[in-house]
């Protein structure tokens, strides 16, 4: 019942989204449902792993597939508003609601020919404004095509073909074009041939294409058969075949699939899924003292409804015409079916402040609940902040309840940049991110000053809001002790040793009448004292015995 706890829920990103749910992940990063808090609009918001936040190379692959995302603008493919690289790198993109092609075939396993050929000849004009820009899908599978929730097709995940040109994707797929498995050079036929078995899945079925792909020698695909595919065998066939120069490209592919469908019935509206499966339901009556017991909605009740309604919107001699065929109809069911289709609905309950442990005791398995998690200034770990549909609705039985449990207060990010500076602007820059000072820890340091901070004691970058951050500040460098055992060393070797030390030197010579020239005979300091780094140390050095006067 409950869904994956998402390690950014509640998080606001670059001031504006705030990430709601986990929508899915990828092998360079996290896809979130969020709010657009400026623009009141739900956005997908893909943020990097925070296992690659110091990896150079994901950061770079993450910011070139961004950069191609945003270059692109076209009605079949997927729409980027923005994206940025502030604390973490991140891509914001229209939210698809209507769910991804795998999706809908682990619901309705197969289409018809028809709705084969609407997706397809989609996803061809989308593929052929991207071919012409030097771009490719790379391999386009059912889980790249998405639709929003007017069922239109968008793609996503595209790379620049002349970054692919003379490497082998390792990363193979039932999907894959023969010169992909063979890990040739892949170019825009490859995009077709993929495309050609994902519509010949659509129509055969789920699971009904080849196999995932794990050795290096290509996997032969049947040719239609005409009696399965009908009018769009040719096209199919032709996209299918071996060689990457013999297929068409997307705009001729396309134009096969429209001549096709010429010779095909109206397909139906495609099967696509309703956002995070949350029901939109009619607010329950305010006078209605009875609203959380189970109502009975029989044919006479829906009849008499749907009659108020188009009352209040035709004119009266059209009012009379359809209140006749209306009256016809209840006679039909009177005599027909006497049996009478009994539908439960009840109120959604106020479970506001609650735990979700307090709405299953008060639902139990009357709905099918869905938990969501996410994050609000002020609210408490583990209880309900709303639910979907909002309490005082109708929800039918066994329809989705979506309720949002609290993780507790926004995530806030700790700012960059405090190494260096003195506590109180330390202290100013945390109460800017709305967190506050925490424990101040002295520890050395060589390369900052006295006083100053040298970051935070933990490794978070993020804490909820109002919570203390912990401070290092620095003590200065360790101090130096002064080697033991230099008195009777060569002045060079006592020299060095003080200098790995990071103290400093300076010699004295006097005569000694036993100690030989150059020979360290005393040290002030002497050896053992500590001392702060870059101090000096005189040595006494012997110039040997003091000459005779002549």
């Amino acid at each position: 019942m409950p869904i994956s706890t998402p390690s950014h829920a509640g998080k606001v990103i670059n001031g504006r989204y705030r990430l709601i749910t986990l929508l899915g992940s990828g092998s360079l990063g996290q896809v979130y449902l969020a709010d657009d808090i400026p623009q009141r609009r739900q956005v997908a918001v893909k943020v990097l792993h925070d296992s690659l936040i110091n990896d150079e190379e994901s950061i770079e692959k993450f910011r070139k597939e961004t950069e191609i995302a945003a270059s692109l603008t076209h009605p079949n493919v997927i729409d980027t508003y923005e994206w940025g690289e502030g604390e973490i790198p991140f891509t914001v993109m229209e939210y698809l609601s209507g769910g991804t092609l795998q999706e809908m075939l682990e619901r309705t396993s197969a289409l018809t020919i028809s709705q084969a050929v609407v997706i397809g000849v989609a996803a061809s004009e989308g593929l052929d404004y991207v071919h012409k820009r030097g771009i490719i899908q790379r391999e386009l599978k059912p889980k790249k095509i998405l639709f929003n929730s007017e069922g239109r097709v968008k793609l996503g995940g595209f790379a620049l073909a002349a970054d692919l040109s003379g490497t082998a994707l390792t990363e193979k797929s039932k999907y894959a074009s023969p010169e992909h498995r063979e890990e040739k050079t892949i170019g825009t036929a490859s995009d077709i041939y993929s495309l050609a078995l994902v519509l010949t899945e659509l129509v055969l079925g789920k699971d009904h294409v080849g196999q995932d792909a794990q050795t290096d020698s290509a996997e032969s695909v049947s040719d239609p058969a005409e009696a399965i595919f009908g009018s769009i065998t040719p096209a199919i066939t032709k996209a299918l075949t071996y060689e990457p120069s013999n297929r068409p490209d997307a705009e001729t592919f396309r134009d096969m699939l429209v001549e096709a469908s010429k010779e095909l019935s109206r397909p139906d509206p495609l099967p696509i899924k309703s956002g995070l499966g949350i029901s939109i339901t009619t607010p329950v009556n305010p006078d209605d003292t009875d609203a959380n017991n189970p109502k009975k909605l029989t044919p006479f009740t829906r009849i008499k409804k749907a009659a108020q309604f188009v009352a209040s919107r035709f004119r009266r001699w059209t009012w009379l015409l359809l209140m006749a065929a209306l009256i016809a109809g209840v006679i039909s069911l009177v005599y027909v079916n006497d049996d009478e289709e009994i539908i439960n609905i009840r109120e959604v309950p106020d479970v506001i402040g609650l735990t979700p442990q307090s709405l299953l005791d008060q639902v139990s398995s009357f709905w099918e609940l869905e938990e969501a998690l996410t994050r609000e200034d002020g609210s408490t770990a583990g209880t309900i902040l709303k639910t979907i549909p909002l309490s005082g609705e109708l929800l039918e039985e066994g329809q989705i309840l979506t309720y949002y449990v609290s993780q507790g207060s926004e995530l806030r990010d700790i700012p960059l940049g405090l190494t260096g500076l003195s506590i109180q602007d330390a202290e100013a820059a945390l109460l800017g991110a709305r967190l506050t000072l925490g424990v101040i820890t002295q520890q050395s340091d060589e390369d900052i000053g006295i006083g100053l901070v040298i970051g935070p004691a933990n490794q978070d970058s993020e804490m909820p809001t109002g919570s203390p951050v912990d401070l290092i500040v620095s003590s200065g460098p360790e101090l130096r002790t002064i080697p033991v055992d230099l008195e009777g060393n060569s002045f060079e070797d006592a020299e060095t040793a003080l200098v790995l030390e990071g103290l400093q030197v300076r010699k004295q010579e006097v005569y000694h009448p036993t100690i030989p020239e150059g020979i360290v005979i005393m040290l002030n300091p002497a050896s053992g004292e500590a001392l702060l780094r870059d101090s000096f140390v005189d040595l006494i050095v012997s110039l040997g015995p003091e000459p005779l006067a002549e």
